[in-house]
């Protein structure tokens, strides 16, 4: 959903209280959806079209700013497993963030770090290797993840990780600084 509108946006929404979806055209008006008001195969449709966007959309990741190339194939394959995993879960959240911060505790990351590291070939695998250990602990999940969080491989996997999600040179933040003066 689209808490705040853009200042450029043309197109934005809001959802009532109701559970209608307001579209509002900038100059022109709005058009109200109900969706109490959609048949069953429509509804169907829309969420099959939800969830095919909502993957794909995982797979949408940022270049890597110090080679320019595009994440890989297997990043964004991790990525979108992360997501499935995600909605096949029983939490509650559809946003992946706000759901895998557990107690403080990124747990996509780690468990990308798992797979990137070697452990695990896919998330549900990654997943398998941080429940086994909080079983094997007598642990929670979040407990388990902090565990492997602080292994010298998937400390230095995260590290990859941050470094090519990171969208900001430092060289850049310098130059910025001085021109400001």
């Amino acid at each position: 959903m689209q808490a705040k509108p853009k200042s450029n946006s043309t197109v934005t929404h809001h959802l009532r209280d109701d559970g209608c979806i307001v579209f509002t055209v900038l100059g022109a008006g709005e058009v109200i959806l109900d969706p109490a008001k959609v048949n069953e195969p429509k509804t169907k449709r829309a969420a099959l079209h939800g969830f095919i966007q909502r993957v794909s959309d995982g797979a949408a990741m940022s270049r890597n700013a110090e080679t320019g190339k595009p994440a890989s194939p297997h990043d964004k394959l991790a990525s979108m497993q992360r997501l499935v995993h995600h909605l096949h879960s029983d939490g509650t959240d559809w946003n992946l963030r706000a759901a895998t911060s557990e107690r403080g505790v990124d747990a996509g990351l780690i468990v990308m770090a798992i797979m990137r590291a070697g452990f695990a070939a896919t998330v549900d695998e990654a997943n398998a290797r941080v429940e086994a250990v909080a079983v094997k602990r007598g642990i929670e999940r979040a407990a388990a993840l902090r565990v492997w969080a602080d292994t010298e491989q998937i400390i230095k996997a995260i590290a990859e990780i941050k470094a090519e999600r990171s969208k900001v040179d430092a060289n850049d933040l310098i130059d910025e600084a001085t021109q400001a003066e």
